[in-house]
């Protein structure tokens, strides 16, 4: 009896042991959800009054954005990320571990006349301002167009484009007499905005030298100009009812390489004719809603 005592008793302990270690296991499971899919851009509704858009929320590119993230560690400890690091695994993208995207890089695009009102925006968001041959002055994030035929201006009619600190065109390597365009477009929630704008040499008619704009469509002054989205790290696994995955994209040009995002590329674009440009890729995607985020810019080139 004493031996049955004491087998039943070493029994007892041993499956004390294992429900102790199983529950030990079961507390020390990944209990972190992936942080949800976050947008590429913190859009607004532009403002005619302002004349620009407030697309990017204050964020400049190459800055990251997210949540803090919750983590449960094996002794049921938990631990709290601060806002702006990305979890284990992830990239420095805006995203989670599911669907790495990138920084937000919209370009902020402000409109002002000489007196420094802003140019308000149409009602149809279709508007497209040509400015003749002019005097252009770059510094830093402003553009600045005067318009005289000689390019010699004493007084005349002027317009800026204000980019804030999105972005500084290169001044030396574009004219400093010639023509500026700058268009309409709808953001990613329907709102109307200043999409894009280029700068032409001063016997340019259609093929310009510098471009910046925030989508792949091009005013038709230009003609119809492919811009197509390569998958380059996109989301098929994930849930979804958009025509494209979402994730992130190349963009994809006439001739040349995709320029990935935050890549610059020697690319042909068709602007009537086939000419080589630099691109710069700041951001292309597409959200779990379906919106498409693409902001880029063009330098021509000579190869």
């Amino acid at each position: 009896m004493a031996e049955r005592a004491m087998m039943m008793n070493a029994r007892w302990r041993a499956g004390t042991m294992v429900v102790a270690v199983g529950s030990w296991l079961v507390g020390s499971g990944c209990t972190r959800e992936n942080p949800a899919f976050g947008d590429t851009e913190g859009t607004a509704a532009t403002s005619a009054a302002s004349g620009s858009t407030g697309e990017s929320s204050g964020m400049t590119r190459g800055s990251t954005q997210s949540d803090p993230v919750d983590s449960t560690t094996p002794d049921g400890t938990s631990t709290t990320e601060p806002a702006g690091t990305d979890a284990p695994g992830s990239e420095s993208s805006g995203g989670d571990m599911l669907c790495p995207l990138h920084p937000p890089a919209p370009i902020e695009i402000g409109v002002h006349e000489a007196n420094g009102d802003a140019v308000p925006l149409s009602k149809g968001c279709t508007a497209v301002i040509t400015r003749p041959n002019g005097m252009i002055a770059i510094m830093g994030g402003t553009v600045q167009h005067q318009v005289c035929g000689a390019c010699n201006c004493g007084t005349g009619e002027g317009i800026t484009i204000d980019l804030g600190d999105t972005l500084q065109p290169p001044a030396a390597a574009l004219p400093t007499c010639g023509k500026l365009f700058v268009w309409e477009g709808l953001d990613v929630d329907g709102q109307c905005r200043w999409d894009g704008f280029a700068i032409l040499a001063q016997n340019e008619t259609v093929i310009p030298e510098y471009v910046a704009m925030n989508s792949r469509k091009l005013p038709a002054m230009f003609g119809q100009v492919p811009i197509d989205l390569e998958p380059d790290g996109n989301c098929e696994e994930l849930p979804h009812q958009c025509s494209q995955a979402p994730g992130r994209y190349a963009l994809d040009f006439t001739s040349g390489p995709a320029v990935s995002v935050d890549m610059d590329e020697h690319v042909g674009i068709a602007f009537f004719a086939e000419v080589d440009y630099l691109v710069d890729n700041r951001m292309a995607s597409i959200d779990l809603e379906c919106g498409e985020h693409v902001a880029w810019t063009a330098l021509r080139s000579e190869l």
